[in-house]
């Protein structure tokens, strides 16, 4: 009896490590960034990094886990935990919400386990995924997670559609989401101040391949002009309207070998919809255009993966030629 009681508590204090190992991760320590660094043709614009650490309580609701103990959860009022062959604890269900604007990865390790070794080397901890499946973890071995760049409670990857939260001052009429997944551009327009959810446009594209990625990101649109040429000598073709995102990372329009209309790519007009450039962002001309015309200096871009949606993909995909 008295090891028995002795393992729980060590169990039990294991638990509250591991809860206060990932507060410090997730928790507090993180600040409000609205820093600006300008250069002649760049600026970069820091965004928010917003974390919380969340539990379900008894009545199912979520509410903040910083500071809690977590108890196992037990099959009937009253049950003891006994670590007897074949049983099976669980603690409440954990995620980690982001409540900023930039993407984020997170590391969960189960640490500090102290007690009988030979009891805990017969113990398996899982980390259940959120489809249900169980990830065996040693105590050891982390869990890394991602949440992306706006809030998503389950911490599953946003849709394309869902908008975007800016810094509090910004007050451009749009902000411009980038979905790598699903190679669409999406514009927004405010709800109300800081929130970008209005979808004003969307648009097809051609992102970064694997071996030339784009940035993910959140950026600033730096005042630079937009001719209706540009000529990119590394590659020896002409763009239209060309955006520029930072470094030599544009929007900017499919590809031509002169500056002539009728010299258009087809190669590069076929590819949309799928990840195809050296790091920019391809579009259709039309579609550049208006954002070379409304989407002014200082107007935020933020790059990230999102849910795939393949049928969006497709219901924006220019017909063949």
């Amino acid at each position: 009896m008295t090891n028995r009681k002795s393992t729980k508590r060590a169990l039990l204090g294991s638990v509250m490590a591991m809860v206060l190992c990932m507060a410090m991760l997730v928790g507090a320590t993180f600040a409000w960034f609205t820093d600006t660094a300008s250069t002649g043709v760049n600026k970069i614009q820091a965004g928010n990094l917003d974390v919380a650490l969340e539990m379900k309580d008894a009545a199912g609701q979520w509410v903040s886990a910083e500071g809690k103990t977590l108890d196992f959860v037990k099959a009937a009022a009253g049950e003891q935990v006994l670590w007897e062959p074949g049983c099976t604890y669980t603690l409440p269900e954990l995620r980690v919400v982001n409540n900023g604007n930039l993407a984020l990865k997170y590391m969960i390790k189960i640490t500090g386990i102290k007690g009988d070794a030979k009891l805990n080397e017969a113990i398996d901890w899982t980390i259940g995924e959120d489809d249900g499946t169980p990830t065996l973890k040693s105590p050891d071995s982390p869990y890394l997670g991602k949440v992306t760049s706006v809030s998503n409670p389950a911490g599953t990857l946003p849709s394309s559609t869902q908008g975007v939260v800016t810094n509090a001052g910004y007050t451009m009429p749009y902000a411009i989401k980038v979905d790598l997944t699903n190679q669409v551009i999406t514009i927004f327009s405010a709800s109300e101040p800081g929130v970008y959810n209005v979808i004003e446009k969307q648009f097809i594209c051609s992102t970064g391949t694997s071996s030339d990625p784009t940035p993910v990101g959140v950026y600033s649109l730096p005042d630079t002009e937009r001719r209706a040429w540009r000529y990119f000598k590394t590659f020896d073709t002409y763009v239209r309207y060309a955006v520029h995102i930072k470094g030599n990372y544009f929007f900017h329009s499919l590809l031509y070998s002169e500056p002539d209309l009728d010299t258009m790519s087809t190669t590069s007009y076929r590819k949309l919809g799928t990840p195809a450039s050296h790091g920019c962002i391809r579009m259709l001309d039309e579609d550049i255009k208006w954002m070379a015309e409304n989407c002014l200096a200082d107007t935020m871009v933020f790059i990230m993966d999102c849910e795939e949606d393949e049928a969006l993909t497709q219901a924006l995909k220019p017909p063949a030629l």
